[in-house]
């Protein structure tokens, strides 16, 4: 159901992708608080008893051929969010060990990319050889207000709930964290259920990234997560829901975003 949630609009958007408390976490990470927001996605999940089995989709959100940390993700996580309630499973230390398994392995002959350069998919098999390198599967748990921020090369994947918890998130990639720290969670705010949220530094944009950004988000389109660059129109293309035209759809959201200085910043459409 494309609602244009995916950009920095809503009156959902808007609060919480200019808490003070997120952006003052990224700004300690990158030591800048002149910072670019990516127009990403928000999570709500229903509990489902009968829902369909969906096996892991483990993967990470940097392109295997950048060197290094790039980028980190980011959640605003509003609802409780426990071992049974799904959500963020991730495989603790495998940014890493990116690099030394791509010297080992080497690239598939097939690209496993829904469209992004900085996307990769593992199978089952190419999982376990981070487990046995030391490697633990952990599924993150956090309370409502909480941020968590994970390194991008990290091979992680979304959990379906098995409880009767509504899972509700915002999530976007942003700067890099300290190396010591894999996982930050921090205490942000109070109430609702999850965003994403990622961020990064605007000098790190290039005037053509800047000008495509700010086009998206004056027609509120979707990108990815990357803030800064690899930026491109995200927007679905298929215009049915169940075989139907989906009368959900619109161009603008019912609560547009208030264009405030600080959000025409972090959309790219103001400098700083």
């Amino acid at each position: 159901m494309e609602l244009r949630t995916r950009t920095l609009s809503g009156t959902l958007g808007l609060l919480a992708h200019s808490e003070p408390g997120v952006l003052d976490a990224f700004a300690k990470l990158w030591g800048t608080d002149e910072l670019l927001v990516s127009f990403d996605g928000m999570n709500f999940t229903l509990p489902q008893p009968e829902r369909a089995d969906v096996k892991p989709w483990p993967h990470i959100d940097q392109s295997p051929k950048r060197k290094g940390l790039v980028c980190a993700q980011g959640i605003i996580n509003f609802a409780p969010n426990g071992p049974q309630d799904g959500g963020l499973v991730v495989v603790r230390g495998s940014h890493n060990l990116i690099a030394e398994y791509f010297k080992k392995h080497g690239m598939p002959p097939e690209p496993r990319t829904w469209g992004p350069e900085d996307y990769f998919s593992f199978i089952a098999e190419e999982v376990d050889w981070f487990k046995e390198a030391g490697c633990e599967v952990v599924k993150v748990c956090a309370d409502p207000g909480d941020l968590i921020i994970w390194d991008s090369r990290t091979i992680h994947y979304n959990r379906l709930p098995e409880s009767q918890q509504v899972r509700s998130i915002v999530c976007k990639i942003g700067p890099p964290p300290p190396p010591t720290r894999h996982i930050l969670s921090r205490r942000l705010l109070t109430g609702w259920h999850t965003k994403d949220a990622c961020y990064a530094p605007a000098r790190f944009a290039s005037e053509k990234d800047l000008k495509l950004k700010a086009q998206l988000f004056h027609e509120r389109k979707p990108t990815t997560h990357w803030p800064n660059m690899n930026i491109f129109d995200g927007t679905s293309v298929d215009e049915l829901r169940f075989g139907k035209p989906d009368a959900c759809k619109r161009v603008r959201p019912v609560n547009d975003v208030v264009e405030t200085d600080t959000v025409l910043r972090l959309a790219g459409v103001k400098s700083y």
